[in-house]
Parts: structure tokens; sequence; C-alpha cells
């Protein structure tokens, strides 16, 4: 079973969707049940940064780093994932979280943006 190494983003209740969180759980979603994005499944987001979309850095919401695994769903506009199965493996802080989305952009995390073999993955890449 493929896993995704992720972040969420909560209240500061550790809540979502008014879904109740703890760390160090793991939740499970019927195998019955469809998995879609924004309607079913427990949502994270690969790209730690794409985390403020949803939750931002105010308020005093949390994050945490997780782990996906099960039926996946992945979205089109960002790193939002809807899984199956979700494990809330440890809060971070902010500073935490940003040094997530540093590494990941450099390529040094457990999902990271792949590096194109043409080099042009870069913005100051050479267009043609």
């Amino acid at each position: 079973m493929e896993k995704v190494y992720g972040f969420k983003g909560f209240n500061k209740d550790l809540q979502c969707l008014f879904f109740q969180y703890e760390i160090g759980k793991t939740y499970t979603k019927d195998d019955s049940e469809d998995i879609s994005l924004c309607s079913n499944g427990f949502h994270f987001c690969e790209n730690p940064f794409d985390i403020f979309n949803y939750y931002p850095p105010m308020e005093g919401n949390r994050y945490c780093q997780v782990i996906g695994s099960g039926k996946m769903i992945k979205g089109i506009t960002d790193s939002k994932l809807a899984v199956q199965k979700i494990e809330i493996i440890k809060e971070l802080t902010l500073k935490e979280l940003i040094q997530e989305g540093i590494k990941y952009i450099k390529g040094e995390g457990e999902n990271n943006i792949p590096k194109r073999e043409d080099g042009m993955d870069t913005a100051t890449a050479d267009y043609d």
C-alpha cells in the first residue's frame, strides 16, 4: 500500500471540519466509502505551504505531519490529497512547518518537487 507523507492544518482545537483529531492516532474510512476531494476522506497537503490556502497562520491554527494511505485522490490545483487512512504523526510549530516547506521546495523532504531532467524546473530556466 502506497504511503504519502504530508502536512495537515487544523483549528486551535485540533479539529478540521468539526472532526476531532488526536496526535498519534490513525483514522480510517470504511473500504466501501468513495474517497473524493472536498467531499469524503481525510485531507492534507504534500507541500507544507499549500496548507495556508486552508488554514492560514493565524487565529491559533495548528499543523501536523501526517502519513496518508489507502484509496487516494490527488488534487490538480495544489498538492492537496484525500485519502482513506491518515496517521497524525506529530505537531509542528509554524517555524518547523516553514522549514519543512523549504525542504520540500529544495527536494529534500519525504515528498518533494521532482527535479526535471531538462533543467526547466526553476523560475530562471531558459525559455524558448
